[in-house]
């Protein structure tokens, strides 16, 4: 069952419980119509200095070109953007993108990306994988974002943020450009809450300034099983 939604201005937050030095993560993914609100998440992560790192992950159709790119999210005011490749480092104040195309889909294990293997359990779609992966990891120390996009990638993943005490946020469809992503999600039953994009990038600032830690998740620290969670 879904926990309430509640209103981004008076976010009520579960008390810490993860081991000591985390890294908060917040994965980011959406499709067309998106590209203009993660600019915007990006260009207030860095004014207010956010200590997270976030992992965008654009989900792109057969039928459509990828419109997420290092080029096309740089701006002079937003986080640089790095591209994620195999035994990168996570480290807050970044922002890490996963191309759409990779040859070998991303996940992460021991603060590090990693190549994905095959799950059953989180599906076909490689941004599920990515956020199971990031559930098992950071636990309430995780974040997902649904943005605007078309099917239902992420619809799985989230589920795992979600019952790892995360914070899985969804925005909401009267803003959504295309609104079958957040509404494939929030039909999950495991969504916190319906957002604009304003209170989206409020809603992590928020989230990480309560939290306030910085440091990375040990690189070499167990790393919990998605079957604890």
């Amino acid at each position: 069952m879904a926990r309430d939604l509640y209103d981004p201005h008076i976010i009520q937050f579960p008390p810490s419980q993860a081991e000591p030095n985390p890294i908060m993560i917040a994965a980011i993914t959406g499709g067309v119509g998106s590209l203009a609100i993660v600019r915007q998440i990006l260009a207030d992560s860095a004014s207010d200095e956010l200590p997270m790192a976030l992992v965008l992950m654009e989900h792109v159709a057969d039928d459509q070109k990828a419109q997420w790119t290092s080029d096309s999210l740089a701006s002079p005011d937003g986080m640089a953007v790095v591209e994620a490749e195999e035994g990168l480092v996570i480290e807050s104040g970044n922002a890490y993108l996963i191309p759409h195309d990779a040859a070998r889909p991303l996940n992460m294990l021991k603060g590090r990306f990693q190549h994905a293997e095959a799950d059953p359990a989180c599906g076909d779609h490689p941004i599920d994988c990515f956020l199971r992966a990031l559930a098992a990891e950071a636990k309430q120390w995780s974040i997902a974002v649904i943005l605007s996009g078309h099917g239902s990638a992420g619809s799985r993943g989230i589920r795992y943020v979600y019952e790892a005490n995360g914070l899985a946020l969804c925005q909401d469809e009267d803003s959504a450009k295309i609104p079958e992503m957040p509404r494939n999600a929030q039909d999950s039953g495991f969504i916190d809450a319906l957002l604009t994009p304003d209170d989206i990038a409020e809603a992590l600032v928020r989230r990480a300034q309560r939290e306030s830690k910085q440091d990375a998740i040990p690189v070499e620290a167990p790393v919990a099983s998605p079957n604890e969670l």
